[in-house]
């Protein structure tokens, strides 16, 4: 999979919070699940550290090992 797959939504409000954005929830479901289950076997989990504006994120993200 190489440059942009698709457009998406960030959030859907205008607010700054990952954790809970629509995007968050498609990354770690929908597109998750595009993957074969040996590749998400490889794919880590990582956090984020809080945004300056938004102390409430505690957002994961994913990455291949």
């Amino acid at each position: 999979m190489e440059d942009i797959y698709e457009n998406r939504q960030w959030h859907s409000s205008n607010v700054n919070d990952y954790a809970n954005s629509t995007i968050h929830a498609y990354l770690n479901n929908q597109f998750l699940a595009l993957f074969d289950a040996n590749i998400q076997a490889q794919i880590k989990q990582v956090s984020l550290p809080p945004s300056a504006r938004n102390r409430r994120l505690s957002a994961t993200a994913c990455w291949p090992a």
